[in-house]
């Protein structure tokens, strides 16, 4: 993924194990990257906690770049 003219991006790559997040700059240069677990149930709220994952690893990433007031251009694979 490579940031617009337009700023910082995030971006979240979700696999079977892990979910790879990271936030690059207006350079498509990477400025944090963090890793965490795909959740996996066998209920039907599965679903939910995978997007609640995806939505607390993009928050972390923006926070930990003192970034969590602004609004972001993200995408999720």
């Amino acid at each position: 993924m490579i940031a617009g003219p337009g700023g910082p991006a995030i971006g979240i790559d979700v696999g079977g194990t892990k979910l790879l997040g990271v936030l690059l700059d207006e350079r498509g240069e990477l400025v944090v990257e963090r890793r965490s677990v795909t959740p996996h149930s066998t209920e039907v709220d599965e679903g939910r906690a995978l997007a609640a994952s995806v939505a607390e690893l993009a928050f972390d990433i923006a926070a930990e770049a003192g970034m969590a007031s602004v609004a972001l251009p993200l995408g999720v694979g």
